[in-house]
């Protein structure tokens, strides 16, 4: 690879119809965000430019079909991830469990050789709140995955902050992965914490390593 050449990401996001994958891309890539979003029914993916620690990478973030019987389809696309965010809504008990599956496929395909985060979306819906907060961090935890919840409609810092972690993580992953995976975690939380001390925001967001 020549000097002027940019490495490539592909990140794909993994769940079931309607938790918000695409939204979630949207507010990360253009900050914007549309109410009647209608669930994806093709694969698609756009690019974008970050720059970690001063070096540039350009990510490819693909869209997944969720609905169970487009399932076969998505996991056809998963060739050359590196880092995968299984998506599931905080008000919808099935598309948490349903990571169960995400997570299998995930394994099947590259073993403990990938990035893996875990998103809990729709925070701005907590008074219809299915999933504990613990539930999804210590299910993440089991997985050694980074963890967050937001809220594609009215977050983009902290989306931003978790894409940003996961590609910090890939950049790192063969030499100090576990130790700047751990930093990055209290990082955030601290973080986090200080934002939402006003204790307006009943379901503050949360981010989390895994205990490994």
């Amino acid at each position: 690879m020549s000097k002027k050449e940019i490495p490539e990401i592909k990140i794909i996001l993994l769940g079931d119809s309607a938790v918000g994958k695409t939204s979630i891309i949207k507010r990360f890539n253009e900050n914007t965000f549309n109410a009647d979003e209608a669930s994806s029914v093709t694969m698609s993916h756009v690019d974008k430019i970050v720059n970690i620690n001063n070096k540039k990478y350009k990510l490819n973030i693909w869209d997944t079909i969720g609905q169970e019987q487009y399932r076969s389809i998505s996991k056809l696309f998963l060739n050359g991830t590196k880092i995968a965010i299984l998506v599931y809504s905080i008000e919808n008990k099935k598309s948490f469990e349903s990571l169960n599956y995400w997570y299998s496929i995930c394994k099947e395909e590259f073993g403990d050789d990938i990035i893996l985060g875990v998103c809990g979306n729709k925070i701005d819906r907590y008074l219809d709140q299915e999933v504990p907060l613990e539930e999804g961090r210590n299910f993440a935890y089991d997985k050694n995955a980074l963890f967050v919840e937001v809220s594609a409609k009215e977050d983009k810092i902290f989306i931003k902050k978790f894409f940003l972690s996961l590609v910090e993580m890939y950049a790192d992953k063969t030499t100090n992965f576990l130790r700047n995976k751990e930093n990055t975690r209290i990082k955030l939380e601290q973080e986090n914490d200080s934002s939402n001390s006003n204790g307006k925001n009943k379901k503050d967001k949360r981010c989390c390593s895994s205990k490994k």
